[in-house]
């Protein structure tokens, strides 16, 4: 089975301090909602992929 969402926000917030990068799970709507389905289909041995842009720029 294969699943591909198109979507303009990532299930993760980055955010660069002091020349490091933290990462936090972002709140609510379809990152919720998808982060229980992954879980599921990951325990069913289907694959998933996930690829976006955070919106920040390598310095």
């Amino acid at each position: 089975m294969s699943l591909l969402i198109v979507s303009n926000r990532l299930p993760v917030n980055i955010h660069r301090k002091k020349g490091t990068y933290e990462y936090s799970s972002s709140p609510g709507g379809l990152a919720s909602g998808m982060r229980s389905y992954v879980e599921k289909i990951k325990n069913q041995n289907d694959s998933e992929m996930e690829a976006g842009w955070v919106g920040l720029a390598h310095q």
